[in-house]
């Protein structure tokens, strides 16, 4: 019936025999036929019960067989499977065979956290097994690999190919803090192994494999390639410290934590602003249609759903788009009649002319518009409103916005506009100005929001890896998510449960030539 491949078949005539017979030398062919059966039909856990069933009747010789096949299956089982047999099986039985073969996969596929932890368990449940001895020499050679060295930071960023400006932005900040924690008295002295991602996604995970092999305390980075060097650093539980901006990187593990300035947190702190600060609850979007424009106005128009405001009217543009007629007056619900008479050769005739009363202003439903682009588009897009008599509403951007060329190119549009970002250089916080004067010093320019972002990482890296309570890459992971306030160059910094940064985002907004901090 096997050979036919008739499982059915199979599972109800073995069901009768097991049931009817206690004769070891049909029992133990049958237990194995059940279980090549459950493997045909993608049942490894089952397959593995069987062979124990065989394995607990079978004589010296047929037990060598069975391990061989249990050696072919034990690469299918699911973690969730390992755990139910584990649990199940007795002591005289495969377990100890189970235990062993899973722990030495693990090894060979380089995952010695879980290796380790295979080879204790064994160890400790079957002390007399004859593999014992062998399973210890693993142990110490997996405790060697990974030996925790606090002293040594890996840090991984983009320093050639398309994003090597802002890497190299990064490591000056990082550079910095190194710079001032590294004192000749301090003991260890701290180690910064940088290397270069060359902004290849593709790169990163061998990357973090290096940085493991070379037993780092944890690692900083990279930027924009995040994804797989976290999923490759919680893999081999080694702490990372992201700079990106990419969406549900810190969910990917418990070793996965990021300090930069998210969607969410820049959306969350601008309503907040102009809601509270400001008494507006009704917002228009005006928006790039592409994927940093699209990514801001689904999390605005759900958040201010959330503080219950209205987000009254959503219009796009493309993003190369220059005129902006169109989605503005789509947006302020312009009519034909008037837009004829707002048109640059009909505004002048009509306010002078006999008979016809200058025009009222535009009746908007709305008294914020929140514009997520870059300046070189808000100093187009500003300017366009006015001309369509948009006027007396608050503009609001993103960190973007956060440019002198904003306030030289649109100086008299966009007065009174509000914006976040994590660096303030004109604050008169002591961190803040120990940061700039610093960095001036050692580097002849001023910082921006990248150094500030990768300068205050480092410092909380270097601080809780020197920690004395510090011993392993775990005591490192947990104190970083106690709750805690690192004061820096971008504010006061601690991570929640999940590795994400929480921070007082800088509320600003543009008065004369000049951004202002708000209260």
């Amino acid at each position: 019936l096997y050979s036919e491949g008739k499982s059915r078949e199979v599972v109800l005539r073995a069901s009768a025999i097991i049931k009817n017979s206690d004769d070891k030398d049909l029992l133990v062919p049958t237990y194995m036929i059940l279980g090549d059966t459950y493997i045909s039909l993608g049942s490894p856990a089952d397959a593995v019960f069987f062979y124990n069933s065989a394995y607990s009747k079978a004589d010296s010789s047929q037990k060598g067989q069975i391990i061989k096949k249990l050696k072919s299956v034990v690469d299918l089982l699911s973690r969730k499977d390992v755990t139910l047999l584990s649990r199940h099986l007795d002591r005289d039985s495969l377990k100890s065979h189970l235990l062993y073969l899973l722990a030495s996969m693990e090894y060979e596929s380089g995952n010695y956290t879980e290796a380790k932890k295979g080879f204790l368990e064994f160890v400790e449940a079957f002390p007399q097994d004859q593999a014992v001895e062998q399973a210890n020499l693993l142990i110490q050679e997996i405790d060697q690999k990974t030996a925790f060295r606090r002293e040594r930071i890996g840090c991984m960023l983009p320093l050639s190919g398309p994003y090597q400006a802002w890497g190299n932005r990064a490591l000056k900040g990082i550079q910095l803090a190194l710079n001032r924690v590294r004192s000749p008295g301090n003991k260890p002295k701290l180690q910064l192994v940088v290397k270069d991602t060359g902004s290849d996604p593709d790169r990163v995970a061998r990357l973090v494999q290096e940085f493991d092999e070379q037993r780092v305390a944890l690692i900083i980075g990279p930027m924009l390639t995040s994804k797989k060097a976290a999923m490759e650093a919680q893999k081999r539980e080694i702490p990372i410290f992201t700079l990106t901006q990419q969406a549900r990187i810190p969910e990917i593990g418990e070793y996965v934590f990021r300090n930069f300035i998210t969607p969410e947190l820049q959306v969350e702190t601008l309503l907040a602003c102009a809601i509270e600060k400001f008494g507006t609850r009704r917002f228009a979007i005006l928006y790039p249609d592409e994927t940093y424009g699209k990514t801001y106005m689904k999390l605005f128009r759900d958040r201010a759903i959330y503080y219950g405001a209205d987000v009254v009217g959503v219009a796009s543009y493309a993003p190369t788009q220059t005129d902006f007629s169109l989605p503005i007056k789509r947006l302020a619900k312009i009519s034909k009649d008037r837009e004829k008479r707002i048109s640059a050769p009909h505004r002048r005739r009509y306010a002078g002319k006999t008979g016809h009363s200058p025009l009222k202003p535009v009746a908007l439903d709305f008294d914020a518009i929140f514009i997520p682009d870059e300046p070189s588009k808000a100093e187009l897009i500003a300017p366009q409103l006015a001309y369509w008599d948009v006027k007396q509403v608050l503009l609001m951007g993103t960190n973007l916005w956060h440019s002198d060329r904003l306030i030289t190119k649109a100086r008299k549009y966009v007065q009174d506009a509000i914006l976040v970002d994590a660096f303030y250089a004109q604050s008169d916080k002591r961190e803040v100005q120990i940061f700039i004067r610093s960095f001036e010093k050692l580097y002849g320019q001023p910082p921006g929001p990248i150094e500030g972002l990768a300068y205050d990482t480092a410092m909380i890296a270097f601080q809780t890896a020197a920690h004395p309570e510090v011993r392993s890459r775990k005591n490192l992971k947990d104190r970083l998510k106690q709750p805690s306030n690192y004061e820096g160059a971008t504010g006061l910094t601690s991570f929640n449960t999940t590795g994400d940064a929480q921070k007082e985002l800088y509320q600003l907004q543009i008065k004369g030539r000049k951004f202002i901090e708000l209260d």
